[in-house]
């Protein structure tokens, strides 16, 4: 029904654009499920975001939900990871460190209670 609500409200250009959010959600996650250099939990969160695309596509032709937020978060949330690791390999391929740091990763903690200056 949510097709078939969306085709309706929007027309067949509007239908061919919902679709093809979520095959590019799709594609995202294939190239993901395809690599074996991805972190244990990187697989994990694929896999779960594509369970969740596939739970949402079968259950959107049994139920009017075409205006809900869930499968737009999903398919950024895949966009994000594709994206996270895809920075991860230009990171790693060039020899050149980060040009932004964290604040965590630069700032200068003291290691032991002893340094940690006193007030006087």
């Amino acid at each position: 029904m949510t097709y078939l609500e969306v085709a309706v409200e929007s027309g067949i250009v509007g239908l061919c654009f919902y679709v093809a959010f979520f095959a590019r959600g799709f594609r995202n996650l294939r190239a993901l499920l395809k690599r074996k250099d991805l972190s244990v939990e990187m697989q994990l969160i694929s896999a779960a975001l594509h369970s969740s695309l596939i739970g949402f596509v079968v259950g959107a032709l049994f139920s009017p939900e075409a205006y809900q937020f869930f499968p737009f978060f999903t398919v950024a949330y895949t966009s994000a990871l594709y994206a996270i690791v895809k920075r991860n390999d230009s990171r790693s391929a060039s020899s050149s460190p980060p040009a932004l740091r964290t604040a965590w990763q630069s700032a200068r903690l003291p290691v032991s209670v002893e340094q940690v200056p006193v007030g006087r």
